[in-house]
């Protein structure tokens, strides 16, 4: 009999809600420390990494990416 094929794995990326909902609950815990930030991965969601600086800097964040890294940080 043998196996089937390989599923792919399907992985759905996140919007702007799931971003806004985890830099709501970064920043509420976070009123305690003096610098508080958020690190997300660009590759986790639906926008280019351009759209979510831009969005972030839109509304108040300030957000710095190193070069080549899918990593964002929202202070």
């Amino acid at each position: 009999m043998g196996l089937k094929p390989r599923q792919p794995i399907r992985k759905d990326l996140k919007n702007w809600d799931d971003l806004q909902r985890y830099l709501d609950d970064v920043f509420t815990i976070s009123d305690k420390n003096e610098h508080p930030h958020a690190t997300v991965n660009a590759d986790d969601y639906k926008y280019s990494v351009e759209e979510i600086v831009a969005e972030g800097e839109k509304n108040g964040y300030k957000v710095t990416r190193n070069p080549g890294s899918p990593y964002l940080r929202f202070k």
